[in-house]
């Protein structure tokens, strides 16, 4: 008796589990929209749009789970998603969206100190020359996107945070 409700309780979570895939993968809009004239391109689903949002953080959380049985694969994927962060930063600054750029540029330098720690948690030493390269093209861009503020800014300094960031993590990783 109790083995049969369990079953069917296991087969409930399970379909839970389908539909809730099948939705976010719906949800997975084309990533480019545009691009400037730096190679850095808008993203489609932004922090603006709420819970759209939230369906494609899920989703990368989810795929990160999924690839964590693959240091390597999960590492690529990180660093995609380093990309996808900067691109946010980027729409952010140029739309002057300064209701998001706090949290934007907080994404920014938590994806890239996970990446970093997970590179070094797993030794990847191939991985790390890849990095280091992506970390010294996206200085200068983090330099241009602070210079649309005044010194005197939060938003000023919550990029001057990534910048920070970048040099510390890029120290570490060069160890």
């Amino acid at each position: 008796m109790v083995n049969v409700k369990i079953k069917k309780m296991i087969k409930r979570i399970i379909g839970i589990i389908c539909i809730t895939f099948t939705i976010f993968y719906l949800f997975n809009l084309p990533v480019v929209v545009a691009e400037n004239e730096d190679t850095i391109k808008y993203e489609t689903i932004s922090p603006k749009y709420g819970y759209k949002y939230l369906f494609k953080r899920l989703r990368e959380k989810i795929t990160l789970f999924v690839l964590s049985k693959n240091p390597l694969r999960k590492a690529d994927y990180y660093s995609k998603l380093l990309d996808k962060r900067l691109a946010e930063l980027k729409q952010v600054v140029e739309e002057k969206d300064i209701g998001n750029i706090e949290t934007t540029s907080q994404r920014y330098s938590s994806t890239l100190g996970e990446l970093v720690n997970f590179i070094k948690q797993n030794n990847l030493v191939e991985m790390k020359t890849k990095i280091l390269a992506k970390m010294a093209e996206q200085l200068p861009l983090l330099e241009s996107y602070q210079k649309n503020y005044s010194f005197n800014t939060a938003e000023w300094r919550f990029v001057e945070h990534d910048i920070d960031y970048l040099k510390e993590y890029s120290s570490m990783l060069s160890k």
